[in-house]
């Protein structure tokens, strides 16, 4: 068994889907009304997680997640949906409280495979694709400020969170990441 099998092996299946909605950047509350669970329940699974993946902050958490287990947590919620849609035969969406990303028709360029765009793009808030969007396009911090009528250091957080989300090390990793 490889280290990273030892991992998924100690991480509970609320746990999965605690990581995959920590990784959509949902919070606690909305974390505990998604799961039926409290908001405390919900921070103590990811606090769990946090110590089981050895991270420091809840943003590190699905980025962690994916290089120890090779797993992209989004994937859990997309083969979850499915499953279930498939159980119904009704072609009917799926109802709990987990939303399926929706369907890009874009063709992904780059080295990822169309679903794992998919599930990324999905985790991104419309701010935060907007900022990767201009960012795709050379803009600077400063003129995606401006365009967008925020803060210089709003940029810098969105940039930080989309980095941690897609699992990027810089700007152009991140864009390549989402496929732009």
């Amino acid at each position: 068994m490889a280290h990273g099998d030892a991992v998924v092996f100690r991480i509970t299946e609320r746990q999965r889907q605690v990581v995959a909605l920590v990784a959509m950047g949902r919070t606690d509350e909305q974390i505990g009304r998604e799961l039926c669970i409290s908001p405390r329940t919900a921070r103590a699974h990811a606090d769990a997680l946090r110590v089981k993946l050895g991270v420091r902050s809840r943003r590190e958490l699905p980025v962690e997640y994916r290089r120890a287990t090779g797993v992209d947590p989004l994937a859990n919620v997309c083969a979850q949906h499915t499953q279930e849609q498939e159980a119904r035969g009704d072609g009917s969406r799926a109802q709990c409280g987990v939303r399926k990303p929706p369907h890009r028709d874009k063709v992904a360029r780059g080295s990822l495979p169309q679903a794992t765009l998919t599930t990324v793009s999905a985790s991104l808030s419309s701010r935060e694709r907007q900022v990767l969007s201009l960012t795709a396009q050379g803009l600077a911090n400063k003129e995606i400020a401006a365009a967008l009528s925020i803060a210089l250091p709003s940029v810098k957080n969105h940039l930080t969170t989309i980095y941690m989300k897609v699992g990027a090390r810089n700007r152009l990793e991140a864009v390549r990441a989402v496929g732009f």
